[in-house]
């Protein structure tokens, strides 16, 4: 996430990026109703009319739920990533598109790209309670994306983009982050509002200013979303500290926190060499989005 953290979730833009770590899902028939799952997290299975995996698979099992009644039969799903599920990098998203891209392709011979968005927000939002879907529409379209949740609106910006992401050594669920804003809101409400306007007013300023490719404009744009995150109270002397540090580098136009805050990454616009300040996360900008391939034994 490069700008709208948060106020997307009420209604404002935001600005995304697929990242170039891919996340696979490999889908083999059976001849019987069960669904098994083999994954890093471990292995687990289920019958179509059950379709009930428990907590570690929750993603997976509002996918199945969702096509229940339109499976033709059992399947067995391996899944193989290279996403490190306890930095985030949107590893429940991932997981969720590629198995609804793969499932339908299966039903319906194909999917298509904005039906395959709405689904994919649907199960999210089952799963978790809310959801922008801003993660998932990067997943699907590839590149640098603008995205809104009302009616799920997507606006590709740049193919392209040199960023840098550290993590900060600690992550706190998203769906903690985004309950602990609530209830901020809900003491100053007219303060959060105003916030909230900041931050989508900087959001449209760094859209126009990635249309033309004004990374200096961008940059410091950048450093006054990050002040917009500290007052929603979303940052940690960790965030801050990769903040500060990358500003320093002649090489950075500017930084912010990545995502809901209270841990997880910090991202620097432009290229940065120092090793000493965090572990690096990949930040090569992926050019295409979810691909499906159908494979003869």
């Amino acid at each position: 996430m490069l700008f709208g953290e948060h106020a997307v979730l009420r209604g404002g833009p935001a600005i995304v990026a697929a990242i170039d770590c891919r996340l696979s899902v490999a889908l083999s028939f059976r001849d019987d109703d069960k669904i098994v799952v083999q994954s890093a997290l471990g292995t687990a299975s289920t019958t179509i009319h059950d379709c009930t995996f428990g907590s570690r698979f929750r993603f997976i099992e509002g996918v199945f739920r969702l096509l229940q009644n339109r499976l033709p039969s059992g399947v067995s799903i391996t899944i193989t990533s290279k996403i490190d599920p306890t930095v985030g990098l949107a590893s429940s998203a991932s997981v969720t598109v590629a198995l609804l891209a793969a499932l339908t392709t299966w039903i319906d011979g194909a999917y298509d790209r904005k039906q395959l968005l709405h689904d994919c927000c649907t199960v999210i939002r089952s799963v978790q309670g809310y959801g922008s879907g801003a993660d998932a529409a990067s997943i699907i379209y590839g590149g640098v994306v603008s995205y809104q949740a009302e009616e799920a609106a997507l606006t590709p910006l740049v193919s392209a983009l040199p960023i840098v992401l550290i993590y900060s050594g600690k992550k706190t669920p998203t769906p903690e982050v985004i309950s602990f804003v609530n209830a901020q809101e809900q003491r100053l409400p007219e303060l959060y509002k105003a916030i909230f306007s900041a931050i989508n007013e900087v959001t449209c300023e760094a859209i126009a200013a990635l249309r033309t490719a004004d990374y200096v404009k961008v940059g410091h744009l950048m450093n006054h979303a990050q002040g917009l995150m500290e007052a929603l109270g979303v940052g940690t002397p960790e965030l801050s500290s990769i903040c500060w540090s990358l500003r320093t580098a002649p090489t950075i136009y500017g930084a912010k926190i990545s995502g809901s805050g209270l841990g997880d990454a910090a991202i620097g616009l432009g290229t940065f060499e120092d090793g000493s300040i965090g572990r690096r996360l990949p930040s090569t900008v992926a050019t295409t989005g979810v691909e499906v391939f159908t494979c003869k034994e």
